[in-house]
Parts: C-alpha cells; structure tokens; sequence
C-alpha cells in the first residue's frame, strides 16, 4: 500500500506550563476565528478546539452500523490541523460479528477497543485478509487501525460496539467518554436516515442509527452533534423526506448547515486512501461517495463494489458530496419513540417498538400493515 501523505497538526503538543498556556491560547484564539467561518462546520472546529483547549477529547462515532466511522475521516483529518490526534478519538457501532472472539482490550461487555499496532492485533492480518472474502474478511474497524498504522505509524484505537440494547451502548459510550474525557461527541451516519421522524412510508435500515441516537440521548455534559451525509445512496429512503426533515428540524434550530467536500482537499484524499485500503467492496455507501467526488453521476457502478451491486441500483450525483450539521439534542426532540427506543433490547425490539408505535397513531392499517400516513415515499431519482 503506498504510504499516504503525513498528517501533523498544526499545533504542537505543549512541553511546559508556559506551552501549554500558550497554546490553549492559540486554540481559544483560532477557535473564535472559526466560528465566524460561512462553513457551517466552522461551529465544530470551535467546539473543538475549546475542548482541546480544556484538555478535554473529541469523539466521532459511526452510528449506523458497516462502515459509518469512515465517512468521518474527512473532518477527523479537518481537525487534525488544529488538535493533536491523541485527543481526536474514533468509535463505530459495528456489523462485525463475535465481538468478545475478536482481539483487543474490553471496554465493557459490548465494547472493544480495538488498536492494531498491539503485537496480537498485527498477529492477525492473514485471519482479516482481503483475499479471504466476505464475511471472514469483515472488521472495518481493525482495518482503519492498521490503516493509520501503516499510512501514518499513527497508534489509532477505534472502540468498536456490538449491536445490542440500547443501554449498554449508552453505558459503553460513557465509558468511552470518561476514560478519554470527551466534550464533543460528532455522531456520523454515512447516509442520512438518522434524521428520520418515524412517520414516512420508507425509512432505510433506521434501527441501528435510532439506537445511537438513543443512547447518546441519555448522555450529558458533552456537547453533541450529528453529521448527515452520503444523501442518495441508501435504498428505501425518500431524498423529499429528508429535506423535510432538515426543513423541520430548521425550524426548530437545529440545522447548522452543510457543506461540499472535493477530491482536492488534504482530509478528502486522506478519506478516500482509507476506504480504497480497508477492503472497498464491504462498503458499497462510501465507494458511491468516491464516484461522485470523481464526478461520476446517474447509474455509474464503480468496479470495487460491482459483485455486490447493479448499475440499475445505484444513482451517483453531486448531493452525496454534501456533508449535513445538525444539533443531536434537537434531533432527538424532533424524532418519534425515542423514549421506547432507550430501553430496546436490540434490533429486533426496536423495529417492534416502530410497528406498534406507527399503528397506534394511526401511520398503518391494523393487521394489513398497509401505510396510511402522508409521507408517501417519492425518489428524486429513477432507479
């Protein structure tokens, strides 16, 4: 894999008490500039750097389960510039199978940090080997750790959380928050039905990312963000519906804008490097990503993911490019049956809790199932 290029911050970490007062100064001084950015995401550098400045760490946690994390990178390597990369800290809501088999330190019962520079994790190369095919292949999270190992001789752990009940994710993650002293928390769905209400027709795989939103619902004392992105490229989601919903959640002021990432930008280069080098073809979201910032568009299959798709599948355009800011906590006000989700046992719970939810007010038919609700499912696209 050839090395990618290095990433250092622009800050140095403090050697003394002078330094260190210094540089909390130059945080606190570049953190003001941000916020005063037209980039909405200018809101979170701030954010983040007045933690760093504090001591404190920032957390960007994949929230829908397969590849989340990586569609985080971009602003991982955005706030790399300003923040020494052991206070930036990764986690993922993870597909990964028999977590407690896996190597790595246990955070909690559902949690594993996994850090591939560990002698043991190295070990294990040839069991997550490319050539061995999906599943045996499946561990993004090892994959991204060895990743910034290899590109970067970055000691990069990624906490890697089962999908279980709602919570022990919220128990995991305050641990995570604790032992890392985290102040900002920036939630990433790579797609954008984390925004879901609960009263469309259509509302893509939405277990995974409600019960993250759930469980960081039930956290407090650290300021919380979510990142919406990848718009276009999730099956079963009605693009209208979500711009209703960032209209809604608007009105409400919880929308800080949005914002395009290219393919020229240091952080996006660094984005794109990961994925093509954490075996692509398990991660079909992020590589419909890559093909628009490629400029590909309508219903290009790009060959990484061409045993896992159609052409007919797939509609590639300039929206998936587009990265959405919301406040989790408004989010969380905005969405239905959030109360029932905190005590979900697992995936399968959660999507009883929205069978029974939307029937009791009225969204389906009794015993047909058949929507009855005004959010019928449209596509902007032809597919």
């Amino acid at each position: 894999m050839a090395a990618a290029p290095p990433v250092e911050p622009l800050l140095s970490s403090p050697s003394s008490s002078a330094d260190a007062s210094s540089s909390a100064t130059a945080l606190r001084s570049v953190g003001a500039a941000a916020a005063s950015f037209m980039n909405p995401f200018g809101r979170v550098l701030a954010s983040a750097l007045a933690a760093a400045s504090a001591g404190r760490g920032v957390l960007l946690a994949g929230v829908g389960g397969g590849y989340d994390v990586f569609a985080g990178l971009p602003l991982y390597f955005e706030l790399a510039s300003f923040i020494p990369h052991h206070k930036l800290h990764l986690s993922n809501f993870s597909f990964t199978s028999g977590l407690n088999l896996r190597p790595g330190r246990q955070v909690t019962e559902d949690c594993l940090e996994v850090r591939y520079c560990d002698p043991v994790q190295s070990a294990h190369d040839l069991e997550y080997h490319p050539s061995r095919g999906h599943p045996a292949n499946y561990f993004p999270e090892y994959h991204l750790s060895k990743w910034f190992h290899t590109a970067h001789n970055i000691d990069k752990p990624v906490y890697t959380l089962a999908i279980t009940s709602t919570q022990k994710v919220a128990a995991a993650y305050r641990q995570i928050i604790a032992e890392n002293n985290i102040g900002v928390a920036i939630l990433i769905d790579a797609g954008v039905d984390s925004i879901f209400r609960g009263d469309e027709e259509y509302m893509g795989t939405y277990q995974e990312d409600v019960i993250t939103v759930a469980a960081f619902s039930m956290i407090d004392n650290v300021e919380k963000y979510l990142v919406c992105s990848i718009l276009g490229s999730e099956g079963g989601v009605g693009e209208y519906h979500f711009l209703e919903n960032v209209a809604a959640i608007q009105k409400m002021g919880g929308f800080f804008g949005s914002t395009s990432i290219t393919r020229d930008m240091p952080s996006v280069k660094q984005y794109e490097d990961a994925v093509m080098n954490c075996i692509p073809t398990n991660t079909t979201i992020n590589v419909q990503l890559i093909s628009a910032l490629h400029g590909e568009y309508g219903h290009f299959l790009h060959p990484e993911i061409a045993s896992r798709c159609s052409k007919s599948d797939l509609y590639i355009t300039p929206l998936m490019t587009i990265y959405w800011l919301f406040d989790l906590t408004t989010v969380v006000k905005y969405r239905l049956f959030i109360e029932e989700v905190c005590n979900a046992r697992g995936l399968n719970d959660v999507t009883t809790i929205f069978c029974k939810g939307r029937l009791a007010i009225g969204l389906v038919e009794p015993y047909s199932s058949d929507f009855t609700g005004k959010r019928l499912y449209n596509s902007m696209f032809t597919f």
